[in-house]
């Protein structure tokens, strides 16, 4: 069987939409069509079709470019077909009423229902396009064919969960605006960005579970991730998970040391973290050069504590003239003072004592931390199993990592220096709570266990969570070396799966470090579309026939032959993320869809593999709920007259 969409009589299609447009506008009582353009051919069909059917003073366009991953060039190709089609075309950016919009729902406490905040963005677009539509008595006009709409997103399973600088979160406890690490695709390094939206479907079908021992990933088969090319070593990119089942070895990177988000000092003030002024008698503050203090924070985050102890002694010097004279022996130095001279001239004074666990015999935290206080002359108490000082500025220093083993952390500000100035702070957690050939780290604490990860992650490690709960115990085990994590397609299996499936949008570089069970890796993420619209003029369609259709109405041929783009990242088209060519997907979304043909009989009559299919299958039924008007009751019984 032989299946083409080929339009056969092209113009009359054209002819067709163009009535369909006129015939809409005369209904509703609109002068104008208005239509957000893109610099695709969707978006150039549609607004050539609209100012052929009412001319173009009666079409009205804009762009909303949003100063985060919107094309300049898309921007720019959108603007010349404006001026050649002789239509109005408006660029309204939408940044900061964006920024306005989250700010509001801030300010009154909505910030805790990832569902309420989800597709801000694009509504927005929506309510720009409705905004211009009402100003100008117009009907919008939506710019979706038939292979988009009959398709759904990529998404993640709801037991994964995103890494955030306060640990990981599931997707309900996700916000927008909530800062995630992703990977800048252009130098490999870890930056934070901000999550746009969190968009959550419900999901019946299969899904693509990939498990190593370094990997635990459980995606829709569209879902993108994030991959180097070229065995390992060439640039970054996306394919779908699907894909892989062909390919040979997939590699995930691991980031390259990342720059900070501000520079280092060279040395840390210690009276800086003094809150009171110091008795005459302390001990004085001391500037510390970084490179030691991140050290010394190391080993105490790993194995320190302070404890606050308090003496109480009298006070001779509070003694009159008179006492003074009397209360001395022969020699002139003071006696034994009389109970009622003592008790009123007593004084506590609190005492903190700084304790770092460092056994004789241990590595060589102990030797380090030795020559360490040495250099800045603070007298060190040595027990056979820590080391013990007192430094009220150090002490206030150190107490900003928590208290208890169960609370321990690494104070946020530390985090925001650059990967060379974070070494002595990871090799001082090492040489504490570490194995002694790098590979693991154990801590009590959950909030310090995911810092690990994250430290990893900036200094260009690999690292993974495991729990051990008679103990409570967190164990992080840590690829010192390992550039990649790499699996094949026998690390990968399909797995049928039943419940939420969600994804984060998160621009620039959409993709987010993601973690499930413990394994953690950076992965692509999802990018939703504009769907409020009143009419949609070639949603009947196919992307394939949306291309012939606009060659035959003129629009040019450099936007006819650009690869279908959401614009995520330089390089990325839809072809590539979905990993079959649009004439494959349309030919078997056209017998599955419009000829209502099973799995098997569109295999066979495309003469093609049955797994391309089945998963345009499920990607089409994932998605089904979304081309539906929202359910409504039955009628009601009424009482008849």
């Amino acid at each position: 069987m032989r299946v083409s969409l080929t339009l056969r009589r092209p113009k009359a299609v054209a002819e067709a939409i163009e009535a369909f447009i006129r015939e809409r506008l005369e209904k509703a009582g609109r002068e104008r069509a208005v239509i957000a353009l893109s610099g695709g051919v969707d978006s150039s069909l549609v607004a050539t079709l609209a100012v052929r059917a009412l001319g173009p003073e009666r079409v009205i366009a804009h762009t909303l470019p949003d100063g985060e991953v919107t094309s300049e060039a898309d921007m720019r190709d959108a603007e010349e077909l404006a001026r050649s089609l002789g239509i109005l075309c408006r660029r309204i950016p939408i940044q900061k009423p964006l920024d306005a919009f989250r700010e509001t729902f801030t300010d009154v406490g909505l910030r805790g229902d990832p569902i309420a905040w989800a597709n801000v963005k694009p509504r927005l677009r929506m309510i720009v396009n409705y905004f211009v539509a009402n100003f100008e008595n117009g009907l919008v006009l939506g710019t979706g064919n038939k292979s988009e709409l009959l398709l759904g997103y990529f998404c993640y399973d709801a037991h994964t969960r995103v890494l955030t600088p306060e640990g990981p979160k599931f997707y309900w406890e996700l916000t927008p605006g909530a800062r995630v690490f992703s990977l800048d695709l252009t130098t490999g390094r870890v930056v934070t960005a901000p999550v746009e939206a969190v968009h959550v479907f419900p999901y019946r079908g299969e899904m693509v579970h990939i498990r190593t021992r370094r990997l635990d990933l459980l995606v829709t088969p569209n879902h993108r991730l994030l991959v180097r090319r070229n065995h390992g070593r060439g640039a970054l990119g996306f394919r779908t998970a699907e894909s892989c089942f062909e390919a040979g070895q997939v590699t995930i990177p691991t980031p390259a040391p990342w720059t900070g988000e501000e520079a280092a000092p060279p040395e840390i003030d210690l009276a800086a973290f003094l809150e009171a002024p110091l008795a005459p008698n302390a001990h004085p503050p001391f500037p510390m050069a970084t490179e030691d203090f991140l050290y010394l924070l190391g080993a105490f985050i790993g194995d320190g504590c302070v404890a606050r102890s308090a003496a109480t002694v009298p006070v001779r010097s509070g003694l009159t003239a008179h006492e003074r004279a009397v209360y001395r022996d022969a020699r002139g130095r003071f006696a034994p003072l009389p109970a009622a001279v003592v008790a009123p001239r007593r004084k506590t004074y609190e005492a903190p004592r700084i304790y770092i666990g460092a056994a004789e015999g241990k590595g060589r935290t102990r030797a380090r931390l030795l020559r360490l206080l040495r250099h800045y002359g603070v007298p060190v108490t040595r027990t056979p199993t820590a080391l013990v000082f007192t430094n009220r500025a150090l002490a206030a220093a150190l107490g900003e990592c928590g208290a208890g083993a169960r609370h321990k952390r690494i104070p946020e500000w530390v985090l925001r220096w650059p990967a060379p100035a974070l070494e002595p702070l990871f090799q001082g957690l090492m040489d504490s709570d570490g194995t002694r050939d790098g590979r693991a780290f154990y801590t009590t604490s959950e909030r310090l266990a995911w810092q690990m990860v994250e430290l990893c992650a900036k200094l260009g490690k690999a690292a993974r969570v495991k729990r051990h709960p008679p103990q409570g115990l967190f164990e992080v085990r840590i690829s010192p070396s390992a550039r990649t994590l790499t699996f094949s397609p026998r690390n990968m299996r399909r797995v049928f799966y039943e419940g939420v499936v969600w994804c984060p949008s998160v621009p620039p570089h959409e993709n987010v470090l993601v973690e499930r069970h413990g394994y953690t890796a950076f992965c692509g993420n999802t990018k939703y579309g504009d769907g409020g619209v009143d009419i949609l003029p070639i949603g009947h369609l196919y992307k394939t026939q949306v291309r012939q259709l606009a060659r035959v109405v003129g629009v040019p041929e450099k936007i006819i032959e650009k690869a279908p783009s959401a614009g995520l990242w330089p390089g990325q088209t839809d072809e590539g993320e979905l990993g079959l060519s649009y004439e494959e997907i349309d030919k078997i979304l056209h017998c599955l869809h419009d000829r209502r043909m099973s799995i098997n009989q569109t295999v066979k009559a495309l003469k093609t593999r049955k797994k391309h299919v089945q998963r345009v299958w499920d990607l089409m039924k994932a998605s089904e709920h979304k081309r539906k008007l929202p359910p409504i009751p039955g009628e009601p019984e009424i009482e008849e007259l």
